[in-house]
C-alpha cells in the first residue's frame, strides 16, 4: 500500500537576508515583533497545507493564543494590512478565500 502524500512541510527555507518589503513591513510594525510575527505565520502556513493556510477570524484568534509575541486581534489585523500593502501576502486571496498565501510561498513549496 502506498504512503499517503504529505501536504505540509517539516521545514522551509529562510533567506539569510530579508527582502526590502519584509524589512519595511517589520519597521512599520515595530522591528523584531514584525519579523517574529511573519516567521510564525510562515511556520503555520508551511506546517499546515504547505503553501497556504486558512486564516478566518476564528483561526486568527487561535493563532494569537500560541503566538510568541503577545498582540491582540486589532494589532494582528493592522500587521496583516501592512503585510498585504508590502505584497508579502496576497490580499486578493485573503479577501476571497480567507487564506494566507503568496507567489513566493507557493514557489518555495514547489521547490522543496
Amino acid at each position: 500500500m502506498a504512503r499517503k502524500a504529505k501536504k505540509n512541510l517539516d521545514y522551509f527555507n529562510l533567506d539569510v537576508t530579508f527582502s526590502d518589503s519584509v524589512r519595511l513591513a517589520a519597521k512599520e510594525i515595530g522591528g523584531a515583533n514584525g519579523v517574529c510575527l511573519l516567521i510564525e505565520l510562515w511556520q503555520k502556513i508551511y506546517g499546515s497545507h504547505g503553501y497556504y493556510m486558512k486564516f478566518d477570524k476564528d483561526s486568527r484568534i487561535l493563532f494569537l493564543d500560541y503566538s510568541i509575541i503577545k498582540i491582540d486581534l486589532h494589532e494582528l489585523e493592522r500587521c496583516l494590512k501592512i503585510f498585504f500593502e508590502r505584497k508579502i501576502f496576497n490580499e486578493k486571496k485573503f479577501n476571497e478565500y480567507q487564506i494566507l498565501t503568496s507567489d513566493s510561498i507557493q514557489q518555495r513549496y514547489i521547490d522543496i
